[in-house]
């Protein structure tokens, strides 16, 4: 399944491919979609299941990445269908 991290900042999002690119995940940091949001940004896009993914934003919040918003992503028809799954408790 393919998720999506958002972030406060690039910064943050420059810091989860610090710490990941040396794993086994598999992730590409791209532009934040336009379903997300209207504003410039740059987010994580990481194919994993969903046990992985929970432990993954669990690893960002401890290790202060900032992270704003969890989304599920799915392709159907040439269309993006994204959905919330948790945002960032301040």
């Amino acid at each position: 399944m393919l998720y999506i991290i958002t972030f406060s900042s690039t910064y943050q999002a420059l810091n989860f491919e610090k710490k990941f690119l040396s794993t086994k995940l598999i992730f590409t940091l791209r532009p934040v979609p336009r379903e997300i949001s209207s504003s410039c940004g740059i987010a994580a896009q990481i194919e994993t299941d969903e046990n992985a993914i929970d432990s993954i934003w669990e690893e960002c919040i401890v290790d202060r990445m900032e992270p704003d918003g969890l989304y599920s992503l799915v392709s159907l028809n040439n269309k993006n269908i994204i959905k919330l799954i948790k945002k960032r408790q301040v």
